[in-house]
């Protein structure tokens, strides 16, 4: 590839193929209580209250014109960089055997991202200071992601919600009396974070040095009846990370002139900043001056999301003069050439009696 070539191909590609939004969540819960006082110790809940809720303006869903989205990445994690808070809990009455969580629900869009998610875990009677932190990978194919693609139509609640949820019992044989209280030092944030991970979409062209989206062959003066073939490079002019290029078909959109005959397009996938050959055979079966319009069908390769690939058309235009071959068949001489053998033959006879006259 040529530097002007080069130049285009970059100036053309996007930068950068992640698209991350992050919201902070404050929470401030001096004290919660979560009382579990059944026999079968089955986990009561008790809310923590945001003071700045998700709502439904938080985060943007994935745009499609932005590229080919590959994956979606979603993160929760307590913020511990500065004053780490601390969670304690404590047992009020009661023997207290098993544990209690801290939680996390969230809904993007109206897909369920987490689903009360645990990022703290306390036995009876303790501290936690080292919160985990969940992530969340959604694949192409994964019918999650329709949630946070952009598709038109209105999106559905983005919420979260926290708790600590109780779940203790007082041991075997024992009545269950247990009020767990669960304080915290300080305030604790809570990051959400949505990354979109997207590669941007290929650039179907005629030209190496341009983006070209029709071309036109001229074969000239074409026997009626023969077939001819034409071969046409098609480049992919992206860089920077773009989607390969797929071939999907030809077609014929308007014209009576040269027919199709047979067709094929690169094989495989054409990757970033590369060219494939186009080939087709034509059949020259009407006279007279011909053009037809074909149109190339191509499309991102097949990765990521199939709902945020595009599709591609080049316009091809194909023309020919179509004679007819009046050569007479088998052998015979056409009319001219008849008429000088017959001028020679009166030649001949002519010699031949002045000869005769001076014997």
């Amino acid at each position: 590839m040529n530097n002007k070539t080069r130049l285009l191909a970059l100036a053309i590609a996007m930068i950068g193929a992640t698209s991350a939004h992050a919201i902070q969540v404050p929470l401030f819960p001096p004290q919660v209580t979560a009382t579990d006082s059944s026999a079968d110790g089955v986990a009561v809940e008790a809310m923590f209250s945001p003071l700045l809720p998700i709502g439904d303006g938080s985060f943007s869903r994935f745009d499609p014109a932005t590229g080919v989205l590959k994956s979606i990445v979603a993160s929760v994690a307590p913020r511990t960089d500065t004053n780490p808070p601390k969670l304690t809990q404590s047992t009020l009455s009661g023997p207290a055997e098993g544990t209690s969580s801290f939680n996390v629900t969230w809904k993007a869009f109206g897909g369920t991202i987490f689903d009360r998610a645990s990022f703290a875990t306390l036995t009876a009677s303790s501290s936690v200071e080292s919160f985990a932190s969940l992530s969340r990978s959604i694949q192409g194919g994964d019918p999650l992601g329709s949630f946070f693609i952009d598709n038109g139509q209105a999106a559905g609640e983005s919420s979260a919600s926290y708790a600590v949820a109780a779940n203790k019992t007082a041991g075997s044989g024992e009545l269950v009396s247990t009020v767990e209280s669960i304080r915290s030092d300080l305030p604790i944030f809570i990051d959400h974070e949505l990354r979109y991970e997207f590669a941007p979409h290929a650039a179907a062209s005629f030209a190496g040095d341009q983006a070209l989206d029709a071309s036109r062959f001229d074969a000239g003066k074409v026997k009626l009846g023969t077939l001819f073939t034409i071969e046409i490079d098609i480049f992919n002019l992206a860089l920077v990370d773009r989607v390969g290029l797929d071939f999907d078909s030809v077609e014929l959109i308007s014209g009576t002139g040269p027919k199709l005959d047979s067709a094929t397009g690169f094989s495989g996938v054409l990757q970033q900043g590369s060219s494939g050959k186009f080939r087709a055979s034509f059949l020259a079966d009407s006279l007279g001056l011909q053009e037809s319009l074909f149109a190339l069908r191509f499309s991102d390769e097949d990765i990521g999301f199939e709902s945020t690939r595009y599709s591609y058309t080049l316009g091809l235009t194909v023309a020919a003069d179509v004679y007819q071959d009046t050569s007479p068949p088998n052998g015979v001489p056409e009319p001219g050439v008849l008429a000088l053998l017959g001028i020679g033959l009166v030649g001949l006879a002519a010699r031949r009696r002045r000869t005769g006259g001076r014997g």
